[in-house]
């Protein structure tokens, strides 16, 4: 497992790195370790951190956009969950009329 390529060139990065006193090394974003890649990155010491984005609009037509999406997301949630209530019950609806033989 030491002779794997990827692991020789993660060796490389991490050797790099420590000679530019670099801190951190960012891997793109963690995937869950069920998949190749997160499995990967968690053999591979990498963890999982949040970091919170911040948006500055740089013009009044960003501002009202950056306004308008703020008001908006919240709203996305309930629209997705008003969404799949209404499957459920159609579901729930269709298995009662049916006999529960779903």
């Amino acid at each position: 497992m030491d002779k794997a390529p990827n692991y020789a060139l993660m060796d490389k990065i991490v050797e790099v790195c420590a000679s530019r006193n670099i801190r951190y090394i960012i891997y793109e974003r963690m995937q869950s370790e069920r998949d190749s890649l997160g499995f990967f990155k968690s053999r591979s010491g990498f963890k999982s951190v949040y970091v919170p984005r911040y948006f500055i609009p740089l013009t009044v037509k960003g501002l009202i956009a950056l306004k308008i999406y703020q008001k908006v997301y919240p709203l996305l949630y309930v629209v997705i969950l008003v969404d799949c209530l209404k499957r459920f019950m159609r579901r729930l609806f269709h298995s009662v009329r049916r006999g529960w033989s779903v």
